[in-house]
């Protein structure tokens, strides 16, 4: 039986696998949104992409392979926080914004739409750093290690990949 912990725990995976690997892939264009969203041109642009490609595919890796599962939501809670003020923060002073969260953006990025789906994703790592610790205490982790972490990250390489083919013609 699969358990809600396994479900939400790979619905992260892939998510962050998505994200960080899509961020790679049009790295420049990431570059940009941090400008945009930041309203800075002297921050080091570089090391924040850096820490925040580093940190979703390290969260991706730690739900994929159900470790530190407490810790991991606790890390993605905060990350879609800080996501979340910036979108609030753009939002409220009606700032245009192209986040390039999920890959290619085509267009402006739909605030309100990007807010409510980052709040659905804060209660699900909510409802998953609640049950992580009941979870640990059924026995349940070992089942949930035979999710495969490399087919999460083959889908969203494929995905990505179909994005950028598309881009080009």
């Amino acid at each position: 039986m699969i358990s809600v912990i396994s479900i939400i725990s790979s619905l992260m995976a892939f998510l962050f696998y998505f994200s960080g690997l899509s961020k790679i892939f049009s790295f420049q264009e990431f570059l940009n949104s941090i400008t945009n969203l930041l309203n800075k041109e002297l921050l080091p642009r570089k090391a924040i992409a850096i820490l925040v490609i580093s940190t979703e595919l390290i969260l991706a890796l730690l739900f994929s392979l159900n470790l530190f599962l407490f810790f991991s939501y606790i890390i993605a809670i905060l990350t879609f926080l800080v996501f979340t003020f910036f979108l609030i923060r753009a939002f409220v002073k009606h700032q245009d914004i192209v986040c390039n969260c999920f890959g290619i953006q085509k267009g402006l990025t739909n605030k309100k739409l990007s807010i409510t789906r980052n709040t659905i994703l804060i209660f699900l790592c909510i409802i998953g750093l609640v049950l992580s610790p009941l979870e640990l205490e059924l026995g349940l982790e070992e089942y949930n290690r035979l999710f495969s972490p490399f087919f999460m990250m083959i889908t969203s390489i494929t995905i990505i990949s179909i994005q950028h083919i598309k881009r080009f013609y």
